[in-house]
């Protein structure tokens, strides 16, 4: 039996405030200032910061409680894998998630052994140059969705990545 079902992780988004770009977290409010772009797009550097460390406490909380909490069923409740759009997320208002966060969600659901699928359709980072957003997470999803847009419409490619 197989539930789809949307998480509720608190995802940390950029924001401007006061003309300053900040990390606002969701759970407290609280912008975040005195970061600029390249240094938060430079996920290897920050993999060793505090604030990384804060991100997978606050994601492995999140999951066991979700795991804990969420079953109408009789046995506990899985999550058996994770589709994230990397950088921006959502559907008619973008935001710009931390891709910190995302490296942190990305490396609890691989040390639990969960498929992390990257839904780069959005991610708008092809026709930018860039294959996918594994330059700046600095790792490979299990499986990644594009949506390439030629002159014949819309045309899906799916890809595997096998180890």
């Amino acid at each position: 039996l197989c539930e789809r079902i949307r998480t509720p992780f608190a995802t940390p988004w950029l924001s401007f405030k006061k003309g300053k770009l900040c990390i606002t977290t969701p759970s407290t409010g609280e912008s975040i200032p005195g970061f600029n772009l390249a240094a938060i797009l430079d996920v290897e550097s920050r993999v060793e910061s505090e604030i990384y460390r804060s991100y997978l406490k606050v994601i492995q909380k999140e999951w066991e409680h979700f795991e804990g909490n969420h079953s109408s069923f009789s046995k506990p409740f899985k999550i058996g894998s994770i589709m994230i759009q990397p950088m921006l997320t959502g559907g008619i208002q973008f935001k710009f998630v931390d891709p910190l966060w995302q490296r942190a969600l990305i490396d609890v659901a691989k040390n639990k052994r969960v498929p992390v699928i990257f839904d780069e359709s959005a991610s708008f980072l092809y026709p930018q140059a860039l294959r996918s957003s594994t330059h700046f997470l600095q790792v490979n999803p299990d499986i990644a969705n594009f949506d390439l847009k030629g002159v014949c419409g819309t045309f899906p490619v799916t890809l595997t990545n096998e180890d």
